[in-house]
């Protein structure tokens, strides 16, 4: 019996490869020492014993050590095992009696098949790539590869060392470009293994990489024995040189600065077989390179740093854009990169709350406005505000009950229209068991309606015993919001033990006039910033945002998908409007 399924027959590998078909996730292949089995319910079935398992084959010479099914046509699939290896064009109407055709001669030395890849740039499926994991001169080759689906094999080991080699995969829309798993972490080949170089990166061990696998285009995983899994942005261009990271650098900060990031790392690696000169330079003057320029031998790599300089601070408010070019000098090749910085006014007071007097908020329970008294377990509650005397609090003279449903204080609504990087400060004096046994958190909406929890307590007990200010980001649901509400919540609560909860004083929420220029798409869906990136898709919402004082400039770009669109609305501030593609009228439709 084979733990898999009770219909399975035959021994195992003691690690059993197995493989879903690429386009049918119905069907996968295992293999015994009986030979290989098929489904043609994988995904389907509600538990292992649901699984239809058929016999597709008579045994192979050993157990199968691994599988490559074609990507655009199911019926071909190729299978190592052992030193053999074997292919069936007609896998899918395989069964118990089946021999499938060996393909390990002509060319295809003895030795572990440890990786089977198929080309899925190819369409035939023609070409594959094998690798052998057995070390020593009998076995060498280490890496082959078919363009004729294995009726004869091209060694293409190359100036790869010898060591095991344990799984390779091929980077799609580029068949050159070739990536092999060692015991010594990863190489990779521009040339279809004419030629290979170390993929040397920083913080990636020399370690045993049992396999590779793209997870798109450019990203590549390396699974590893026992030193977890590594992500690589694999650049697309062509040529020699390299340079990760691959997507743009978004960077932010207020006017004056300070900005963050404040600085990037970029990595050029050269992956041919001569040396070439590079250089890096900027194209604008807020950034500040180092290196800027150097040789690189093949194989070798090396870091680039680019940090945001003094100029930045100069900058008005809304987004930039700068680019980073790299080249190599001597094949005349350059790769871009570019760098976005977006500089936000200076922050200021939307509305604070002292808590001098009372403003009236919603209170549930024992939540008050007051005095607290100094009462209560553990360290107790303050006997006076952060500032002042008044704060408000659950239960002032002491603990919160058990057994106590969640209570809630709750703002009224604050008006955050026209304001962006929206954030809420306060100042708290907080103690309450761990979120296992009792529980407090705090929500914001801008409805009234709808609650986002911003935070809650941890599996460890908080008992504050002076006062702390908590500060968090409320942008994604406050800017621009004309009714913010907070909510602080204590409760549920068990049946045991109590403490003295909430105490909360010196309320502000803040946020960032925006940018001279606001957006609007009417095409857009998604996050509304009015930001080139995330535009407003109303007019109604982009003179909401105005100051009104007349320096703001609305850039409106046309929904070409329906030209004749209108929106009603009354504009009653001060601003410039402005079309940026297509035609937008602003005015009386005649």
């Amino acid at each position: 019996m084979n733990m898999i399924n009770a219909s399975i027959t035959g021994g195992a590998s003691f690690i059993n490869p197995h493989i879903v078909d690429p386009s049918n996730g119905e069907i996968l292949w295992y293999g015994t020492t009986d030979g290989p089995w098929r489904t043609t319910n994988a995904s389907s079935a509600k538990s292992t014993a649901d699984v239809n398992w058929i016999d597709a084959g008579v045994p192979f010479t050993s157990p199968p050590s691994s599988w490559a099914v074609v990507p655009n046509d199911s019926n071909k699939v190729y299978v190592g095992a052992g030193s053999s290896l074997y292919r069936n064009f007609s896998a899918l109407s395989a069964n118990a009696g089946t021999t499938w055709t060996r393909v390990d001669g002509n060319g295809l030395e003895v030795g572990e098949r440890s990786w089977l890849e198929v080309d899925a740039n190819d369409p035939t499926g023609n070409t594959v790539y094998v690798t052998s994991s057995t070390m020593g001169a009998f076995v060498s080759p280490h890496v082959n590869r078919t363009t004729d689906a294995g009726d004869t094999w091209t060694d293409i080991t190359s100036d790869l060392p010898e060591i095991p080699f344990h799984s390779i995969v091929v980077q799609p829309g580029v068949s050159e470009h070739l990536y092999v798993g060692s015991e010594l972490g990863v190489f990779m080949s521009r040339d279809t293994g004419a030629s290979w170089v170390h993929m040397d990166t920083p913080g990636f061990a020399n370690t045993v990489v049992e396999a590779l696998e793209f997870q798109d285009d450019n990203t590549l995983y390396a699974f590893t024995h026992g030193r977890g899994a590594f992500r690589a942005i694999i650049s697309p261009d062509e040529g020699a040189m390299t340079v990760s990271p691959v997507n743009p650098v978004e960077i932010s900060g207020p006017e004056g600065g300070a900005f963050s990031p404040s600085s990037q790392t970029y990595t050029i690696r050269n992956t041919g077989a001569t040396t070439f000169n590079w250089s890096a330079l900027d194209n604008v003057g807020w950034l500040s390179v180092s290196p800027t320029f150097g040789t690189l031998t093949p194989g070798a790599w090396t870091t680039v740093d680019v940090t945001v300089s003094a100029g930045a601070n100069a900058l008005s408010t809304g987004p930039h854009a700068g680019l980073m070019t790299f080249t190599d000098v001597n094949a005349g090749v350059s790769i871009e990169r570019e760098i976005h910085i977006s500089v936000t006014g200076t922050p200021q007071t939307i509305q604070s709350f002292n808590l001098s007097s009372n403003p009236g908020w919603s209170t549930e329970g024992d939540w008050a406005y007051g005095v607290p008294q100094g009462l209560g377990s553990f360290s107790g509650d303050p006997t006076s505000g952060k500032t002042g005397s008044n704060v408000y609090g659950y239960n002032l003279s002491g603990d919160y009950a058990n057994d106590l449903p969640e209570r809630s204080l709750t703002t009224t609504a604050v008006d955050c229209s026209g304001y962006v990087g929206v954030s809420l400060s306060f100042w708290r004096w907080l103690s309450v068991e761990d979120l296992s046994r009792d529980r407090v958190r705090i929500q914001v909406s801008n409805d009234a309606s709808v609650w986002h929890e911003i935070w809650r307590n941890t599996q460890v007990t908080t008992d504050d015993g002076q006062w702390l200010e908590q500060t968090f980001d409320i942008s994604a649901i406050a800017d621009n919001r004309p009714t913010v509400y907070i909510r602080w919540s204590l409760g549920p609560t068990d049946y045991d033990r109590t403490r003295p909860g909430w105490n909360i004083d010196d309320v502000t929420v803040s946020g960032t006039p925006p940018a001279d220029e606001i957006w609007v798409d009417f095409a857009h869906s998604g996050l509304e910033l009015g930001t080139p990136t995330q535009p407003f898709n109303t007019l109604t919402d982009a003179v909401a945002a105005l100051t009104g004082d007349g320096t703001e400039t609305v850039k409106m770009k046309a929904y070409t998908g329906d030209p004749d669109s209108a929106e009603s609305i009354t504009i009653n501030k001060n601003a410039t409007f402005e079309s940026v593609n297509g035609t937008v009228r602003v005015g009386a439709v005649p």
